[in-house]
C-alpha cells in the first residue's frame, strides 16, 4: 500500500514439464550418439563456413594427434593436418562438395605433430541456404590406416605367391632341359 506494507503478491507460473521432458530426451540422445561414435571409433567435425568456425569432438583431436586443443580454429586446423601428398586431393574434394559439384567422400592421411601418418576415411554434407549457397559442413572422419595395413600386406602376399609361381615354372622348365642333358649324356656315355 502507500506506507509500504505487504498487502499481497502475485505470482505468474508456467509449466515447464514440456521443456524438461525434451531437454532429458535431448541428453539422452546426446549420450547415445556419444556412445556410439565412441564405440565405433567415429570423430564428428562441423565446420561454420561463413564465421570460419570449426568445431570438433575430443576424438578428432586424436585422430589428428593433437594434444594442444586450441581455444578457437577454423578449417586451418584440418588443412595443417593433411599429409602434404594428400593436401590437394583434399582440399580439391571439400571444395567439389562446397560447389555442389559431388559428395565429400574421400580418403586421405593425415601427418601429426610428432611425424606419424596415419589413413582417415572422411564423410561430410554441405547445408545450404535458401539461396543454395554453403553455410554449414559437417561429417565424420575414421582411422583405416589397420585395413591398409592389411590390404598392404595382401598385396605383399600376392607378389611373393606370383613370385613363388614364377620360380617354380622357371625350376620346372630348368629341370625338363636339365634332364634333356643329363639323357643325351647318359647316351653320350654308353656309346663310348
Amino acid at each position: 500500500d502507500s506506507s509500504g506494507e505487504l498487502i499481497g503478491t502475485g505470482n505468474i507460473s508456467t509449466d515447464i514439464t514440456k521443456r524438461k521432458l525434451a531437454e532429458d530426451a535431448l541428453r539422452e540422445s546426446q549420450q547415445r550418439l556419444s556412445l556410439a561414435t565412441r564405440s565405433a571409433d567415429i570423430a564428428i567435425w562441423d565446420w561454420d563456413i561463413a564465421n570460419n568456425k570449426m568445431r570438433w569432438d575430443n576424438q578428432m583431436f586424436r585422430l589428428y594427434g593433437i594434444s594442444n586443443r586450441p581455444e578457437t580454429y577454423g578449417v586451418e586446423i584440418w588443412e595443417n593436418g593433411l599429409h602434404p601428398e594428400d593436401k590437394k586431393l583434399a582440399l580439391d574434394a571439400c571444395q567439389s562438395a562446397l560447389c555442389g559439384e559431388k559428395d565429400f567422400n574421400i580418403e586421405f592421411r593425415v601427418q601429426w605433430p610428432d611425424g606419424t601418418v596415419r589413413h582417415l576415411k572422411g564423410d561430410g554434407v554441405v547445408i545450404r541456404n535458401d539461396a543454395n549457397e554453403p553455410i554449414r559442413m559437417l561429417g565424420i572422419n575414421y582411422d583405416i590406416s589397420e585395413q591398409r595395413q592389411l590390404q598392404e600386406r595382401m598385396r605383399q602376399m600376392e607378389k611373393m605367391d606370383a613370385i613363388g609361381q614364377l620360380a617354380g615354372g622357371v625350376a620346372h622348365d630348368f629341370n625338363n632341359q636339365l634332364a634333356c642333358i643329363m639323357g643325351y649324356g647318359d647316351m653320350l656315355l654308353g656309346m663310348l
